[in-house]
This record gives C-alpha cells, sequence and structure tokens, in this order.
C-alpha cells in the first residue's frame, strides 16, 4: 500500500467519525431559531403581501404532527403566512396519523390549499396501506379503461381525497406521450399519444372533482412536450 492510499484511508475513517458532530452543527440554528418560529405572528397587513402568501404552498419534513416542522407550517397556515401545504410521501403515516396532520393544517377561519401527488401508477403518495384505492397510471387508464370507466375511477379517487381533507390533487399530465420522454412517456404519465384521446381521458380525471369540496385540478409538468 502506497503512502497516499494509506493517508486517505486515514482521513476517510476520519470523516465518518467526525460526520456526525459535523451534522449536529449544521442543525443547530434550525433547533435554535425553530421555537421562536413557533410564537404567533400578525397576519400580512398589505393586500398584496396576503395575496401572494396565499399562493404559497410549502413543504414540511416527517410525519409526526408534534414535531416542530408540522407545528411551524401549521402556525405559517393560520397566520395567513402560506397558503396551505403541499403533501409528500415522507409525510404519509398511518391513517390515524395522516388525518391529525391533515387537520392541524386547517385552523378555524383558514381554508388553506391541502395539496398531494394522487395521478396514479408511480406518482401516487396515498396507497392501499394508507387505506386508499390503487389507481393505475394514465397511460394503464388509457390501455384499459374507457373515458367511461375511468370518469367512475377517479370519482373513486376524489371523494376518498375528498373525506381525507385533501382539496388538491396533481393529477395526470395533460401531454402527448412521446416513449423517449423519461419523466413522462417512459413512466406512464400521459395518456396517449393523440390529443383527442390525452382530452377525453384529462376530462375524465377532472369531471368527477366538481362535486367536491373544492375543484380538484390537473397538472401540468414542465418536462414534456406542451
Amino acid at each position: 500500500m502506497t503512502a497516499g492510499r494509506a493517508l486517505s484511508r486515514k482521513f476517510a475513517r476520519l470523516r465518518r467519525r467526525v460526520r456526525p458532530g459535523l451534522r449536529a452543527l449544521r442543525d443547530l440554528p434550525m433547533a435554535l431559531t425553530f421555537p421562536l418560529a413557533l410564537i404567533p405572528r400578525p397576519p400580512p397587513s398589505d393586500p398584496l403581501e396576503r395575496a401572494v402568501a396565499d399562493l404559497l404552498l410549502l413543504g414540511f419534513y416527517g410525519k409526526d404532527p408534534r414535531a416542530l416542522p408540522a407545528r411551524l407550517l401549521a402556525r405559517q397556515i393560520r397566520d395567513g403566512e402560506v397558503g396551505g401545504v403541499f403533501f409528500v410521501s415522507d409525510n404519509v403515516a398511518k391513517p390515524e396519523a395522516l388525518r391529525g396532520l391533515v387537520q392541524m393544517m386547517q385552523p378555524p377561519g383558514r381554508q388553506p390549499l391541502i395539496a398531494i401527488d394522487h395521478e396514479g401508477g408511480l406518482v401516487q403518495r396515498l396507497k392501499a396501506e394508507h387505506g386508499f384505492s390503487r389507481l393505475p397510471s394514465a397511460q394503464d387508464m388509457a390501455r384499459l379503461h374507457s373515458p367511461e370507466a375511468a370518469r367512475g375511477l377517479y370519482a373513486g379517487a376524489a371523494a376518498e381525497l375528498a373525506a381525507a381533507g385533501f382539496n388538491l390533487s396533481l393529477g395526470p399530465v395533460l401531454d402527448l406521450c412521446d416513449p423517449q420522454n423519461v419523466a413522462i412517456g417512459q413512466a406512464g404519465r400521459a395518456y396517449h399519444e393523440k390529443a383527442d384521446q390525452v382530452a377525453r381521458y384529462g376530462a375524465a380525471f377532472t369531471e368527477p372533482r366538481r362535486g367536491c369540496r373544492r375543484l380538484i385540478r390537473v397538472s401540468y409538468a414542465a418536462m414534456g412536450s406542451v
């Protein structure tokens, strides 16, 4: 073994030993400022500030409603600093814990957006183990089901989302299916290569949601050809 290689290994071992301490130091400012951030603040007084705040959807770390990140975001929603919350897979736990998280993000007197990805297929954060029906991907929906059958499946999904307190679903991508596109076509996230078929299945997704508590919209990815 050369002297240089031996020295590199010593440095690697040293890094492994000190890394936890460095991470703790990195997170220390956040740990110190979180309690201060939980102190109530007056809502934005300027109309433009309020309008901009209503457009902001923020995420948070973890699944525990008692943890500081969830409590901080709940306070920001309550005080009108942001317009809502965007849930990701890391926030989704057992049904009871999920209900607690959703409820704490809906303070009295506020109507925040409670958003989540619910396309079906690879992009579905609320799964069977969380008490939700599995949806096919957009590509499989168009391949296996008629628009009328798709409308029924999407209506059931909309009812499940509304019952859980979600009022904004980021759904299938209304783009043409390009088999060469990794993020959309190869992931099954687009309905069809023909625009008229995309329109029919897109309508099947959006129409049932008009009967839910709030309109649940379709998302448009910035990765395709639209």
